[in-house]
């Protein structure tokens, strides 16, 4: 298999999503009113394009050898600020993939709390015992939240890192455990990692099961936060828990949309998978979901995937051009974090029901919060709202409240 034929193909796929024109984009905060004049694509294009890339290389593998173990692993590429991870081959089921076996051995826990001062401690997971987490400094009366990062990312990357320390910073202590399925969602094989987001839910789900149980976990006090790819993971673990004993919260910060079903709530994040699930749209229609598929649902800068300081001119000015094509979807973690830093950063109004990705123009009325402060009695339905350009500046609600 030609490795750098597949990388070109697939980087240019990315590069071209991202050079939609900005001309259509009107959507801004005027006088008080709130406008959006851009539809948001309600169909899996780019899903389309992904399947049948790789309908293309696996008929050219179909007859190959089964790839070398080294050829699976992941190589760690930075640009800047930026980084992911990427390897020749991927682990799945597939004909160029390297054998799945056993999916825990792919997954690792990293947990820190106040107490350890951001200082990350992998947590055994494969070997369950007892006492184990509590031992390793889990306080099972503080709350607990669990971040999961999405494609071709790794558990102590950017995002992960980024919601840890915005956690870190509040004045209430919580337990923080950061997901890293990194080995299963390399780039550029997002087939593969899509199809092995059921399977880490369940290794983290089993995980939360046995320590509840213990008592070291209670699931009354977690909450779960999964961006893009790990949203859907954030899902598949509320689908574990059925009956009276529910995960609390779940959080999808731009669940990801190609390869997942826009109708099947069975094979994607849903409202029903959690007492409250909220969701966060900034790519919607391309890498992220078109539709509202939470208890709250919200909508910045219209849902668009060009979000304000996402243009190419603004990413050259701020000298990470290389986050074209990607910038908006990234920006649904930014915001959540600086919302965590700041819980009424991001002020949102109810603009009536969106019709095919079009808001009715509207006065601007506080109705709600994006992020942190969402809340199930007060937070409920679709919202909408501007934000700002930049990293720890995109807010435009009241001062930091804690």
């Amino acid at each position: 298999m030609d490795f750098k034929k597949v990388f070109i193909i697939s980087l240019n796929m990315v590069v071209i999503c991202g050079q939609t024109s900005r001309d259509n984009f009107n959507f801004n905060l005027v006088s008080n009113n709130i406008t959006s004049a851009i539809p948001l694509v309600q169909t899996d294009v780019l899903g389309s394009i992904i399947k049948l890339l790789d309908q293309i290389v696996t008929a050219s593998t179909r007859s190959g050898p089964t790839p070398m173990k080294e050829m699976c692993k992941p190589r760690l590429i930075k640009f800047a600020d930026f980084e992911f991870r990427m390897s020749q081959n991927p682990i799945g089921f597939c004909s160029y993939c390297c054998p799945l076996h056993n999916p825990s051995q792919y997954v690792r826990l990293y947990f820190t709390n106040k107490s350890k001062a951001g200082r990350m401690e992998q947590l055994e997971l494969r070997k369950k015992l007892p006492g184990m987490i509590r031992s390793a400094g889990i306080n099972d009366s503080s709350n607990t939240v669990i971040f999961i990062h999405g494609f071709a990312e790794h558990g102590l990357g950017p995002s992960p890192l980024d919601i840890r320390d915005a956690y870190l910073n509040r004045d209430e202590d919580h337990n923080i455990i950061l997901v890293d399925w990194g080995d299963l969602s390399v780039f550029p094989w997002y087939p593969q990692a899509a199809q092995s987001t059921k399977l880490v839910a369940t290794v983290v789900a089993k995980f939360i099961k046995f320590y509840s149980d213990t008592g070291e976990l209670p699931i009354s006090k977690i909450h779960v936060v999964g961006f893009s790819l790990g949203g859907h993971i954030a899902g598949f673990i509320g689908k574990f828990f059925k009956g009276p004993t529910r995960i609390p919260r779940i959080t999808a910060l731009d669940p990801a949309l190609p390869l997942f079903s826009l109708d099947d709530v069975s094979e994607r994040i849903s409202e029903a998978d959690a007492e409250y699930v909220d969701v966060i749209h900034t790519d919607a229609g391309r890498f992220g979901f078109p539709v509202s598929i939470g208890h709250a649902d919200f909508y910045p800068n219209g849902g668009s995937f060009i979000q304000p300081g996402c243009e190419v001119s603004s990413l050259s000015e701020q000298r990470i051009i290389q986050q074209t094509g990607i910038c908006g979807h990234l920006r649904a973690w930014n915001l959540y974090a600086e919302s965590v830093r700041n819980p009424k950063a991001f002020p949102a109004t109810k603009c009536g029901i969106m019709d095919k990705g079009l808001l009715r123009e509207c006065r601007f009325i506080t109705e709600g919060y994006m992020g942190f402060a969402a809340d199930k009695s007060t937070t409920m339905g679709n919202f909408y709202l501007t934000t700002k350009k930049k990293k720890t500046i995109f807010q435009v609600g009241e001062g930091a409240n804690k």
